[in-house]
């Protein structure tokens, strides 16, 4: 039984068959989904997001969470803010699946991903995690545990193979600064002219910044200063 509209009765069918082999893949045995329920994720951000109940035939349930990591399942305001040439759909699959996953940092379980380019099929399934946004609280201890364990992830996965990572050197924080350059002498930006000057005089002052940001110690000192497309 699925539980959804009728008009996404054919996107739920490939969701669940594709669900269905991520979960086999990952256990290494054939895996029958009984029921899933989706709802869209109230926390969607960039991409679109999807909660799904989902029963298997042998009675376990699990609480998970579908991202679209495809470039069409991007918001249109996000797609218009983030560069095309940031963009790669397997950056984050490969986060959870090969950098988080059996790390004991304690993120969400990862449970598989779907990756069929021909299709444009970029899914990874994760463990819905019940909690508060962080930004909810306001407790300052919670915050500085959160930089604490920040600091015990980037020790614990340094020096590991950085596979699409990006890394934040001078070249790709300036893409940032040139971008908000460009948006100050647009004339379609919806800014006056101190908001303009404002902008200017920040971004010409990046590059030393920059420098300072680059002179830290990456977590990882393979990961690529090329970013992928």
């Amino acid at each position: 039984m699925t539980r959804v509209g009728e008009s996404h009765e054919a996107e739920t069918g490939e969701i669940r068959a594709r669900l269905e082999r991520a979960l086999g893949d990952r256990r290494g045995a054939p895996v029958s989904i009984r029921t899933l329920e989706r709802r869209p994720c109230a926390y969607r951000t960039s991409f679109a997001i999807e909660e799904l109940d989902v029963e298997l035939s042998d009675g376990a349930r699990l609480r998970l969470m579908m991202k679209d990591l495809s470039r069409a399942a991007l918001h249109e305001h996000a797609q218009a803010a983030k560069p095309e040439l940031l963009y790669d759909p397997l950056r984050e699959i490969h986060v959870y699946r090969d950098l988080l996953d059996g790390a004991g940092l304690g993120t969400a379980q990862y449970h598989g991903a779907s990756v069929d380019p021909a299709h444009d099929r970029w899914w990874l399934f994760i463990e819905n995690v019940v909690g508060d946004a962080l930004w909810q609280i306001g407790e300052f201890d919670v915050w500085e545990e959160t930089a604490r364990w920040l600091a015990r992830m980037h020790g614990s996965l340094g020096g590991q193979a950085a596979g699409p990572l990006l890394r934040y050197d001078r070249e790709l924080l300036g893409v940032w600064a040139r971008r908000a350059a460009g948006f100050a002498d647009d004339p379609r930006t919806a800014w006056n002219s101190s908001e303009r000057q404002r902008v200017r005089d920040l971004t010409a002052r990046y590059d030393a910044v920059a420098e300072q940001l680059e002179a830290l110690a990456p977590t990882s000192s393979t990961a690529s200063s090329t970013p992928r497309t």
